[in-house]
C-alpha cells in the first residue's frame, strides 16, 4: 500500500491506497486508514464495456476508473481530483440505480499503482 499525500476525507489525514484488479482486469482502488479498510473508491463494470470506453476515449483500460461518489463514498471523487490522483473526464456511467464518475488515473496515481 502507498500513502496518498494531501488526501483529507471524512477527517482522516493519513490515507493509504491499494490498487488492485477486479476479476476481469479492470482497475480497483481501495483506501485504508490506520491499516483498516476505509472504502472501495471504485466500482466495476464489464471488461467489454471498459474496453469500449478505452477505445472511444483513447485511454488505456488500466488507467480508467469508475469512482463511486454516493452513500459512504460521497465526496471522494472531488477529493481525489483535488489531490491530483484522478482526472475528471466529465462523464458518467450507469451502475444499477446510480451513476459512477469516469476518471483517468493521473501520472502520480499511475506511479503509485505500478510500484
Amino acid at each position: 500500500m502507498s500513502l496518498l499525500k494531501s488526501i483529507n476525507f471524512m477527517g482522516y489525514k493519513s490515507i493509504t491506497a491499494s490498487f488492485g484488479k477486479y476479476h476481469d482486469g479492470n482497475t480497483r482502488l481501495a483506501l485504508y486508514t490506520d491499516n483498516e479498510p476505509l472504502l472501495i473508491a471504485t466500482v466495476n463494470t464489464s471488461k467489454k464495456e471498459m474496453e469500449s470506453l478505452s477505445t472511444i476515449l483513447s485511454i488505456p483500460r488500466q488507467r480508467l476508473v469508475l469512482i463511486k461518489d454516493w452513500s459512504e463514498n460521497k465526496g471522494i471523487f472531488k477529493e481525489l481530483v483535488r489531490a491530483g490522483y484522478i482526472e475528471d473526464l466529465h462523464l458518467g456511467i450507469t451502475t444499477g440505480y446510480c451513476i459512477a464518475n469516469i476518471a483517468q488515473l493521473t501520472d502520480k496515481a499511475w506511479e503509485i499503482k505500478n510500484r
